[in-house]
């Protein structure tokens, strides 16, 4: 029985796993989001109270835009097709190299182009 792993090439599974963690980062920054905006709430009503009424407008604009402007805008991102946009641009791409060490991904032409390279006359590929 052929071994699974085997089966994909590398770029494919780098590009799995930059597809999971952008799923992580856009998880965490939704909960991220969603306790702040909790935070500010509970700041806004029990800590200040009623002192000032410009403090009170200001945390409960806040608090409404965290809770019903951004949160659901981090849900809507949350799709294949924008994801897919997301990990192909180049300042996502960046940001990742800057920040942390992931594997990058080519695109799959540079890796017909590398397969067709190594084939022999006949178009066998070569077995190191």
């Amino acid at each position: 029985m052929l071994k699974l792993h085997k089966l994909l090439t590398d770029s494919s599974k780098a590009r799995r796993h930059l597809r999971r963690v952008l799923n992580i980062q856009i998880t965490l920054l939704a909960w991220f989001v969603e306790v702040v905006g909790f935070f500010v709430f509970v700041l806004g009503s029990y800590l200040l109270g009623e002192k000032s009424s410009l403090t009170t407008f200001i945390l409960q604009i806040l608090s409404y835009a965290l809770n019903f402007i951004i949160v659901p805008c981090i849900f809507l991102i949350n799709n294949d097709q924008f994801k897919a946009n997301i990990l192909e641009s180049k300042w996502y791409q960046a940001l990742i190299k800057k920040f942390s060490p992931l594997p990058t991904y080519q695109n799959e032409e540079k890796d017909e182009e590398g397969q067709q390279e190594d084939a022999g006359p006949l178009g066998d590929v070569a077995t190191p």
